[in-house]
């Protein structure tokens, strides 16, 4: 059974539960069609859609189905994207947005660091590994600053409403131990 962290703090930013005040700011991101283009699902069109999915980030923690935190910067509670890692029999998948207004600027890499040492440091964690569309390059460079190999590509292994429903190729990024 994995002891999940609660809370991450680095240079610039603190990760933490997601709570239901975070319904705007998630909406926020969720509601762009350029945040959500290699997302599998259509821009969100109703803050409500935002306040469910905080309610499945609260019990899929309680299941230790997955964890989620929020991405805050450290000079204010507020939410700046989302991390998640989806805890399978040996290891972690590893998920991510990030608002467009904070592109660019590391934050992510930052982010995902404590995630995956964390992850790595329990004894049933053998790897981390995330998937992104091969068109994602500012994903692709994230995984690769983080030190995860590419493994492979996945054929026709996402949809994403935006632009297309077709499905695409992804590339498999993995970390282990």
């Amino acid at each position: 059974m994995m002891n999940p962290l609660e809370t991450f703090s680095t240079d610039r930013l603190i990760l933490r539960r997601p709570v239901p005040n975070d319904a705007e700011a998630v909406f926020a991101y969720a509601s762009d069609s350029d945040v959500m283009r290699y997302l599998p699902r259509l821009p969100s069109t109703d803050i409500a859609e935002s306040r469910a999915f905080l309610e499945r980030c609260e019990r899929v923690w309680e299941t230790h189905e997955a964890l989620v935190w929020a991405i805050t910067l450290n000079q204010g509670m507020s939410l700046i994207g989302m991390i998640e890692g989806r805890l399978s029999a040996h290891g972690v998948e590893l998920g991510y947005v990030l608002n467009r207004p904070w592109w660019g600027n590391g934050y992510m890499t930052e982010a995902a660091g404590p995630v995956i040492e964390w992850a790595l440091g329990e004894p049933d964690v053998h790897r981390v590994w995330a998937y992104t569309d091969v068109d994602n390059q500012a994903s692709q460079r994230v995984l690769e600053r983080l030190g995860m190999q590419r493994e492979g590509t996945l054929h026709r292994w996402m949809t994403h409403p935006t632009p297309s429903d077709a499905p695409s190729d992804a590339f498999m990024y993995a970390i282990w131990k």
